[in-house]
């Protein structure tokens, strides 16, 4: 199988490709902070018990081996820090049990921030809101979570206390952060750097998944933001 790794200060994004004509999928897990099933379908341990999972699904703190016949693609991620003092439990979130929200938001006649949640009130925003779905999956002390992102922008320039590690699956995006300025699509990899505002412009309809990772020395940012 092929295997792809993106290396940061916080962590690690791997992209590992099986085949079933080159013998299926065959994977030692060693220091996998948590997976997704990007395509196909296949088995890992967890807690000691072997568990099917498929596209769509989530592993948290896998052991073991993954294990299938068929092709696949899986998103793994090794991070430095979560937000939990405790050992983490391990689990899977299937795709059915993640939580969806939807979003938009503009600016006012007032110049401030329009923000609506419900499908009725998407249909209703104006051609210049900006609009995502997310696709969320928590497990303890950490989230993967699945961005559609649908093409405009700019968008607010946003911070926090964690690093987000993303994996661009679909789509070209515009990803600006303090000098960086980069044009990234599917295949590419970006870090948002905690306490660095950063924001993107939506070139096509888009789509991303990440994680969340604490560095090793505590960033704090007097008013976090989010999109």
């Amino acid at each position: 199988y092929s295997s792809k790794s993106y290396i940061f200060p916080t962590g690690t994004i791997m992209v590992l490709e099986f085949e079933k004509a080159q013998g299926g999928i065959l994977h030692a897990i060693t220091e996998e902070s948590a997976l997704y099933v990007l395509e196909g379908e296949g088995s890992v341990d967890v807690a000691g018990e072997r568990v099917p999972i498929k596209q769509g699904d989530v592993v948290s703190y896998p052991s073991g081996a993954l294990r299938g016949k068929a092709d696949a693609v899986i998103v793994a991620w090794r991070v430095t820090g979560t937000t939990s003092k405790d050992e983490s439990r391990p689990m899977v979130i299937k795709s059915s049990d993640a939580t969806l929200r939807q979003l938009g938001y503009w600016p006012g006649p007032d110049g401030q921030r329009v923000v609506v949640t419900t499908a009725e009130d998407l249909r209703n925003a104006p051609p210049n809101a900006i609009r995502l779905e997310m696709k969320g999956y928590s497990f303890d002390g950490n989230s993967v979570t699945v961005t559609k992102n649908y093409r405009g922008g700019p968008t607010n320039k946003s911070t926090g206390e964690r690093d987000g590690l993303l994996y661009i699956t679909s789509g070209k995006m515009r990803f600006f952060q303090d000098d960086i300025d980069v044009i990234a699509g599917p295949g590419d990899a970006i870090r948002e750097t905690a306490g660095r505002y950063h924001n993107w412009i939506r070139l096509e309809d888009s789509s991303f998944v990440g994680i969340g990772t604490s560095p090793a020395t505590p960033i704090k940012v007097d008013k976090p933001t989010d999109y």
